[in-house]
């Protein structure tokens, strides 16, 4: 398992409430770097089904992320470094970020469904 998403398991698993699950992830999302955002967001990298508009990528090798809300770009900054930093990216599977989906709602569940699908794709068509 990747030792980035160990580390975010840790810190989701530090958390005594809710709030603090939400200011975590704003503060992530706070820190995404986008390269390139105006070439991220194109038809053809957006996502589908996601309550807040996202666009993922793969530029040179990297998983670009990118969304109008905060919240969303937190988890689309988990998914970057993640994928971004680990060896066998297509061992990783939905379940192994439970413990840091536990904290979001029905509608956000199914777009980090969708994002970890399109990252799958990325990665799985090297």
């Amino acid at each position: 398992m990747s030792s980035v998403l160990e580390k975010y398991k840790k810190a989701v698993g530090s958390f005594t409430s809710q709030e603090q699950f939400d200011h975590w992830l704003i503060t992530l999302g706070n820190a995404l770097n986008v390269l390139d955002s105006q070439t991220l967001r194109q038809r053809t990298n957006y996502i589908k089904g996601c309550k807040n508009d996202c666009w993922i990528d793969r530029v040179d090798g990297v998983i670009q992320f990118d969304s109008n809300a905060t919240q969303t770009k937190g988890l689309g900054k988990i998914l970057t470094d993640v994928y971004n930093n680990s060896e066998n990216v297509s061992a990783l599977k939905y379940i192994d970020f439970k413990d840091i989906t536990k904290g979001l709602g029905r509608d956000e569940l199914i777009g980090f469904s969708k994002m970890l699908n399109r990252v799958h794709n990325l990665t799985n068509n090297k």
